[in-house]
């Protein structure tokens, strides 16, 4: 099965997920005995270094300024900013409000992040100053979501192309 689903083209990553989880179910059935041993355990990882469909890189400096001119004339340009001077996840982004931004400190606070912890990051100047006009011209209560709306990935891939960073390609790894 796993043979057949890289036959299809799929990324040695992905194999690797479809045989974890077959491993995962047979040792299941072994705890409830339904196997009497999990034979799967010995199936051999692929190396995923070997078969990279996504090489992922920090943007240039230039390129991450042409980002920044195409993404203002779409109201994007503060979501970019705090991606790329702060850190933040997309999931960080959606989640931040205003109460966690602290303008005094220059900090910003993510809760519930990738580990579920709260931290506590410092806040480039540059951004500071962007989150401070977009604020004072949302009129925005603490409570209220800095990122109201979400930059998805197409949304983020078009802009990325139309800055010429990014080339159409078609992407087969889920």
């Amino acid at each position: 099965h796993l043979c057949s689903i890289a036959d299809n083209g799929r990324s040695h990553r992905t194999v690797n997920h479809v045989r974890q989880d077959i491993v995962a179910f047979a040792s299941w059935c072994c705890k409830r005995n339904r196997l009497e041993s999990n034979l799967l355990k010995v199936v051999p990882k692929l190396d995923e270094c070997k078969d990279r469909r996504r090489v992922r890189r920090p943007l240039e400096d230039d390129e991450l300024a042409r980002l920044l001119v195409v993404a203002e004339s779409r109201g994007r340009k503060t979501w970019y900013m705090a991606a790329a001077l702060a850190g933040l996840r997309k999931g960080d982004l959606k989640r931040l409000i205003w109460a966690d931004i602290d303008f005094e400190h220059n900090t910003i606070t993510i809760r519930d992040g990738k580990a579920n912890r709260t931290d506590v990051i410092p806040m480039h100047p540059q951004l500071a100053e962007e989150l401070k006009c977009r604020r004072d011209a949302a009129m925005a209560t603490p409570k209220a979501k800095v990122f109201p709306q979400t930059v998805t990935d197409r949304t983020r891939q078009k802009d990325f192309l139309r800055a010429g960073i990014a080339h159409e390609a078609v992407v087969t790894d889920n």
